[in-house]
């Protein structure tokens, strides 16, 4: 998957791992579990980024944190968060896990916002909507921005936003 073959088979699970076919179906009991085994080792390789404490003490300062490990994340997971969604449709598990997913974005995205982007609520929907991975698939697949583009849309419109929240509230 993140040799970009959205569908692997088991058989190039094999090649690629060099295991053999009957190992692969012995230890992964169906392509779910494959897709159950990858979130997984995601997980373990993003949330130490996710997770860490932001370094600013100002709204500005988060958000620029939140923005650069938002970008370095969905960078990293993209080949595997489209390919899972695709397949999430037919799939209990992958839809949990994508669930699991928007929720935890929603809790990230909120322990970066100033209070009052908190507090209008069509501002922070706006934020959520820029700063889920919908959008940056949108810019990097189908407008075709570079990863560089890509952030500073979202910084721009972020920035925007709460600009415009904090205007709201002084009036």
């Amino acid at each position: 998957i993140g040799q970009g073959n959205q569908n692997p088979t088991a058989q190039e699970v094999a090649d690629l791992t060099g295991m053999s076919i009957r190992t692969v179906f012995r230890q992964i009991d169906d392509m779910e579990g494959l897709y159950r085994g990858l979130t997984e080792r995601l997980e373990a390789d993003v949330l130490p980024i996710i997770n860490a404490p932001f370094k600013s003490s100002t709204d500005e300062g988060r958000m620029s944190e939140f923005r650069d490990r938002r970008a370095r994340v969905f960078e990293f997971i993209m080949p595997f968060r489209v390919a899972a969604e695709a397949k999430a449709v037919g799939s209990e598990q992958l839809m949990r896990v994508h669930e699991t997913l928007i929720l935890r974005e929603q809790r990230y995205l909120d322990a970066a916002l100033p209070a009052h982007a908190l507090a209008d609520k069509s501002c922070y929907e706006a934020l959520l909507a820029i700063h889920s991975f919908a959008f940056w698939k949108r810019l990097r697949v189908e407008q075709k921005a570079s990863a560089r583009t890509a952030k500073k849309t979202v910084a721009f419109c972020s920035e925007l936003l709460i600009e415009k929240a904090a205007n709201s509230k002084d009036r």
